[in-house]
């Protein structure tokens, strides 16, 4: 019975010492992958952030994704989605008590000021005005909120947003009214592929006539990155609530390149910080291919009633790419010239169009140029011969006639040759026929008769 317990007990402990193995050896592979992740990952200061590829569509980075946070003002940026999918830029907003008394980051709307939803939609996204986006809320809401903030979450649900749900359209702090930031991702992903809304959103200064009951505006956005030499940042909207509580959803745009930025729960300082780190980490994340060259010819292009027809073209530009898997094989450019290529050319003409594909999407292009002056030709060449090739033709079809008139000669010359020869071969069958003639004929015939009367008796 000892040997017996003795044996569970080995067993046992060895089982115990198997498992404390692999726990080790996972906790050990953990350690060593989370090492890794933090020597190529940022560290931030912000409480949830995501960076997006809109490129090779991925996400680069995430940070409590699902983390529900308060977005504050970048809720105007779902605001301004669904006022421009919904209504008339030129429509007419008059601006009711209710808005114009909004409070905190305002464009000054005065109750009764008749305003366009054009107007408040810089307002809302360059001043970050809550008054614009109250306006806008009621004028696309049938003068409810309430009805408003509804088409809000159904366009989120549209988008697949599952950790977002508002109650306004400004973002002023509210009950229920929160976002992730993989959400927000797929906000201001589909809000700034919105052509009105990236116009809007990606503008400095926006001068706004005089109205019914104000003077003309200046507006400015709040986003100091818009426009900055070497940024990238394209377009975008700033939140803030308190000093440590500030958001920002953004896009990066430089060399091909698209990326959606979104962080939350940052101070004024550490959300600049944190945003040029990210992005910076996104950059050198992606591997770059050069999917053009300018100095590498592209093709030929056909050019009709040119000196020269056949002429090297070139790529205007370097159009970059980003693979996902790194690799060249998955770029692909495609030639796409004008139908009729007409001379005269100068070098930088265009003739055409270099289109560039990555993993099977269409990702850029750059037109097709020429680096000589290509002439006017002869006759020839508006049937797409050369001079050289008229002049090749003219010595070829010179030459033949050449051969062509040896040949001739020297047939007639064999023919005469063989006329000769025969001619001699029938004189001298005659001499000797006449040498063959009996001597007796001869006789007869040399015999003059000198009385034919005698013939007769």
């Amino acid at each position: 019975m000892k040997v017996i317990f003795s044996l569970k007990r080995i067993r046992r402990n060895i089982a115990i010492l198997l498992t404390a193995l692999m726990l080790f050896a996972s906790g050990a592979t953990a350690a060593s992958a989370a090492v890794h992740e933090n020597t190529r990952r940022p560290v931030i200061d912000a409480k949830s952030a995501a960076l997006y590829s809109v490129t090779t569509d991925e996400m680069l980075y995430a940070k409590n994704p699902d983390q529900r946070v308060e977005p504050w003002s970048t809720t105007k940026l779902m605001t301004a989605l669904v006022v421009a999918e919904t209504m008339d830029l030129n429509q007419e907003v008059t601006v009711s008590k209710k808005a114009a008394s909004m409070g905190g980051s305002t464009m000054n709307l005065v109750a009764g000021e008749k305003v366009t939803v054009r107007q408040l939609m810089y307002g809302l996204l360059l001043e970050s005005g809550n008054d614009a986006a109250y306006a806008l809320g009621q004028a696309d809401g049938d003068g409810s909120i309430k009805t408003f903030a509804a088409k809000m979450n159904a366009r989120a649900k549209k988008l697949g947003c599952r950790g977002t749900h508002f109650v306004n359209p400004n973002g002023l702090k509210a009950k229920n009214h929160y976002t992730t930031a993989a959400d927000y991702v797929k906000i201001a992903r589909a809000a700034l592929a919105n052509k009105t809304v990236f116009k809007i959103a990606g503008t400095k200064v926006y001068h706004m006539d005089a109205t019914n009951k104000s003077h003309a505006r200046t507006l400015e956005t709040h986003l100091d990155l818009i426009e900055k030499k070497g940024s990238g940042v394209v377009a975008g909207k700033t939140g803030y609530w308190e000093d440590d509580d500030c958001s920002v959803a953004l896009m990066y745009d430089k060399k091909g390149l698209k990326m959606i930025l979104v962080q939350f729960g940052a101070n004024m300082e550490t959300r600049a910080k944190d945003g040029a780190k990210l992005l910076k980490f996104g950059t050198e994340k992606i591997v770059t291919k050069e999917a053009t060259n300018p100095k590498k010819s592209a093709g030929n292009v056909r050019v009709k009633y040119g000196a020269r027809t056949l002429v090297k073209t070139y790529a205007k530009g370097t159009v970059l790419t980003y693979p996902k898997d790194g690799s060249a094989d998955s770029i692909s450019v495609k030639e796409n010239y004008k139908d009729v290529v007409k001379a005269p050319l100068k070098s930088g003409d265009k003739v055409g169009t270099l289109e560039v594909y990555c993993d099977g999407r269409k990702v850029g292009s750059t037109p097709l140029v020429v680096h000589e002056n290509i002439e006017k030709g002869w006759f020839l060449s508006r049937f797409y011969i050369s001079n050289r090739a008229t002049i090749a033709i003219g010595v070829i079809l010179m030459l033949l006639a050449l051969i062509i008139g040896f040949l001739v000669r020297r047939r007639k010359d064999r023919k005469a040759e063989e006329m000769s020869e025969s001619g001699e071969s029938k004189d001298t069958a005659s001499a000797e026929s006449k040498e063959e003639v009996p001597e007796e004929s001869l006789k007869s015939k040399d015999i003059v008769d000198d009385h034919p009367e005698d013939r007769y008796l």
